[in-house]
């Protein structure tokens, strides 16, 4: 029995190799370059695979320095280490977004530096336009958002030095795309402040205002009322009482009753003559 399933299986294993014999045997000379071939795509494939490994470990480094730089603002208010990042990958998409934040940055300082410093807040407005616009420019795919939050930003920093003309026009892009999106109300009013005439004159004049630091802004007020204490040295009430007060009122005292005795004594005198001539 075994051995006629031996003898069975041996001719099972003929008639394979005489069907693989007739149907690929004619590419038996080419065994050796195929058997390359496969070695040639099996490193190819541990290749790309470490590849995208590297670059995938990559992009997540260039994020995790992109919020050590975000950190060290917020701790700081410094935003040198923003730019110096959106410098060193100016065509990558975190980089976009570290310039995007410097110019956020640089906003803020101008505009508060208009209370103080109208110079210095102009000129890190100027900045901020500059930043703004190398995101705007960049050829890189920009996602939506970082689409519509540079064209915002380059928009308010055109308004905020003066600019009304441009950005009105950038105010516009953000409307005319007709979404239900933040960026739509808010370029809506700023489209509305660029455009209205008054609000330009309110500008200019602010700008070109010398202010006078002897004059608090704002009304004047009243005069400010005497508040002064009365002067101690001018003579206080007898408040009385105590052996200190007798001591320091005798005197006047004595003086008082030897004034009283002089005063009797004037009037006993002329009686006395007058009961004498009597």
């Amino acid at each position: 029995m075994n051995q006629k399933k031996q003898h069975e299986n041996e001719l099972g294993e003929n008639e394979l190799v005489s069907w693989l014999d007739q149907k690929m045997g004619h590419i038996q000379p080419y065994w050796s370059q195929i058997a390359l071939g496969i070695c040639v795509l099996v490193l190819a494939g541990i290749g790309i695979a470490y590849f995208l490994d590297r670059t995938q470990t990559a992009e997540a480094t260039k994020w995790q320095d992109l919020t050590i730089a975000q950190g060290n603002y917020r701790r700081t208010l410094d935003n040198t280490d923003l730019i110096d990042f959106g410098s060193e990958y100016p065509n990558d998409t975190a980089g976009l977004w570290a310039m995007l934040f410097a110019a956020d940055a640089e906003m803020r300082s101008g505009l508060a530096d208009f209370a103080t410093d109208r110079k210095a807040g102009f000129d890190k407005i100027r900045k901020a336009q500059k930043y703004y616009q190398q995101v705007v420019d960049s050829s890189v795919k920009k996602s939506t958002m970082l689409q519509r939050r540079s064209v915002f930003g380059l928009a308010y920093a055109y308004e905020s030095s003066g600019e009304f003309e441009q950005a009105a026009e950038l105010y516009q892009q953000l409307v005319d795309l007709a979404d239900e999106t933040p960026f739509t109300e808010v370029a809506t009013r700023g489209l509305e402040r660029a455009t209205n005439p008054q609000f330009a004159a309110l500008f200019e004049k602010f700008r070109d205002h010398e202010a006078d630091p002897e004059v608090a802004p704002g009304m004047r007020l009243p005069p400010r009322p005497n508040i002064s204490f009365p002067n101690p040295s001018a003579e206080q009430p007898d408040m009385g009482g105590g052996e200190f007060g007798l001591q320091e009122n005798s005197a006047p005292a004595a003086a008082e009753g030897g004034d009283k005795s002089n005063t009797e004594k004037k009037a006993v005198e002329p009686a006395a003559n007058a009961s004498e001539s009597g």
